[in-house]
């Protein structure tokens, strides 16, 4: 099952569950930033995935193999709201589910030689009036995962598998097109830069 966070008008092909509080009529009239995840009652959702029986359906620990958001997180406000997002993935996932995610960059670290690189600072992030945090950056995914990069106190992250290595713009385009046509749920985890601005990570449940 892959739920997909913010599909809006251009859902990904093998969403079997879109929450977004934009778009009711695809999908269920959720804002993801509210926990816990359901599924609300309405018609004309696609490939089943209302609740049958017309009630709210909290989504179950434990029961998602994929969680896709693309051009999604940059709308939701750091601090709670972004923690929020991450545990919710996080507890929906099964053991070895992933977490795929895109969105636009201001800057990001050379994985070659660890300086900053931040002469592509372009408009992508900055014009849309709704994006509100840009957060993305290697380090801060590391937050969330196994390894050194901690805050000095207990904020409720749940933890992700160390965060994988970065892979070249072209192996992170194959992996993504690859999602596109079939469930990849072994794929390990990764960071990518595509076209200079363009994030790219796959984080995945212990």
């Amino acid at each position: 099952m892959l739920l997909e966070l913010g599909p809006g008008t251009n859902p990904h092909p093998r969403t079997d569950i879109g929450i977004d509080r934009h778009h009711p009529i695809a999908s269920p009239a959720q804002n993801a930033t509210v926990t816990p995840w359901v599924i609300e009652p309405r018609s004309g959702a696609k490939n089943g995935a209302l609740h049958p029986d017309g009630v709210n359906l909290v989504l179950a620990d434990d029961t998602v193999d994929e969680v896709y958001a693309s051009h999604f997180m940059e709308h939701v406000p750091k601090g709670q709201p972004l923690i929020d997002v991450m545990n919710e993935a996080w507890r929906v996932l099964r053991p070895g589910g992933t977490f795929t995610m895109i969105m636009p960059l201001v800057g990001y670290t050379s994985p070659h030689a660890g300086t900053p690189e931040s002469d592509h600072i372009g408009w992508q992030p900055w014009a849309d009036p709704t994006h509100v945090s840009h957060w993305w950056l290697p380090e801060a995914l590391m937050y969330f995962c196994e390894g050194p990069f901690k805050p000095h106190a207990n904020y409720g992250l749940q933890t992700w598998a160390p965060l994988g290595p970065y892979r070249p713009e072209a192996e992170a385009s194959a992996a993504l097109d690859a999602l596109t046509r079939n469930p990849v749920p072994e794929m390990p985890s990764f960071w990518s830069v595509r076209s200079g601005w363009e994030g790219v990570a796959r984080l995945v449940k212990p």
